[in-house]
């Protein structure tokens, strides 16, 4: 599973790029899906602090 998170427009020119897409390295569905919310919420967070 890749997930992706679309760069807020006042980052791009800092982050150089439009999506983030990252590999959780798990084949279980469910334990993805946890893992894509957790990630998820600490790259929004880490975007509200740039």
């Amino acid at each position: 599973m890749f997930p992706r998170i679309t760069v807020p427009k006042d980052l791009l020119t800092t982050i150089s790029r439009k999506e983030l897409r990252y590999s959780l390295k798990t084949g279980n569905l469910s334990k993805a899906k946890a893992m894509a919310r957790l990630l998820a919420g600490q790259i929004q967070l880490l975007f509200s602090l740039m």
